[in-house]
């Protein structure tokens, strides 16, 4: 079970990753743009408040390593602040509706 991002919120018994090392940290590592697992070897994937605050076009794409590392039957949960924001945009048709709460140029 592992733990991304956790910051202060390591959890005991699980593999707790951030690039701090923080309380309960037990692996130090960048995740942004890759993890370090093997594929299909995490049980489950847990990242709470993390994943707001990657670069939209250039680190998101770590959502694909998590897809990589989980195991077949393997459960992720992500919490973010305003989620059902983004998943009514995300039913949305086109990037419009996107572009209005979130923005998608580098600005």
């Amino acid at each position: 079970m592992v733990n991304l991002g956790c910051g202060l919120s390591g959890k005991i018994g699980w593999v707790n990753v951030d690039i701090i090392k923080f309380p309960n940290v037990n692996c130090i590592y960048d995740c942004r743009k890759s993890l370090p697992f093997p594929e299909n070897s995490v049980k489950s994937i847990f990242c709470e408040h993390f994943i707001e605050h990657l670069d939209y076009k250039e680190e998101v794409p770590f959502l694909t390593e998590c897809y990589r590392v989980l195991r077949v039957g393997g459960v992720i949960r992500i919490i973010v602040p305003d989620a059902e924001k983004y998943l009514r945009v995300y039913c949305e048709k086109g990037w419009g509706y996107l572009s209005k709460i979130h923005r998608l140029d580098p600005g």
